[in-house]
């Protein structure tokens, strides 16, 4: 009906909530209010809004709890790939650069020799800097 009449970005949300509650205690309340009397002025003037503003507050409150965490977000920017050096082989490592020195430590506390040599952004990268070590490590040898 809304649809077809085109009027229906003028109607107010209490338009379409007093039909759907009628009978309803609230919908008593709604028209002839005899406590509460400062939260049915609140109330009635929050479903006197347009329809067309309660989607934008429905929108932007979704946008708002649906938005990450800083904490979370600043997480997934600090994961990174690590190259740890673990007995003479370099290991990969995913997670933050305190992770990899847990890990370190980890390794050490198992008597393993660790150490930090790199960080990655991607596979490939982790494979050049992977590679490039290795050469470096057998020119140190010689």
């Amino acid at each position: 009906m809304w649809l077809q009449n085109g009027q229906w970005p003028g109607w107010s949300l209490l338009t379409v909530v007093l039909p759907l509650t009628s009978g309803s205690e609230f919908s008593n309340w709604l028209t002839n209010p005899s406590s509460w009397l400062g939260l049915h002025v609140i109330v009635h003037w929050a479903l006197d809004l347009p329809l067309w503003l309660w989607g934008f507050v429905a929108a932007g409150l979704g946008m708002k709890l649906l938005e990450p965490k800083k904490e979370d977000w600043d997480k997934v920017i600090r994961m990174r790939l690590h190259g740890i050096l673990v007995d003479g082989r370099v290991e990969m490592f995913e997670g933050t650069l305190a992770d990899a020195e847990e890990r370190i430590d980890q390794l050490a506390s198992q008597g393993k020799a660790a150490a930090y040599l790199f960080e990655a952004n991607s596979v490939e990268e982790f494979s050049a800097k992977r590679e490039a070590e290795r050469r470096r490590s057998a020119t140190d040898t010689l």
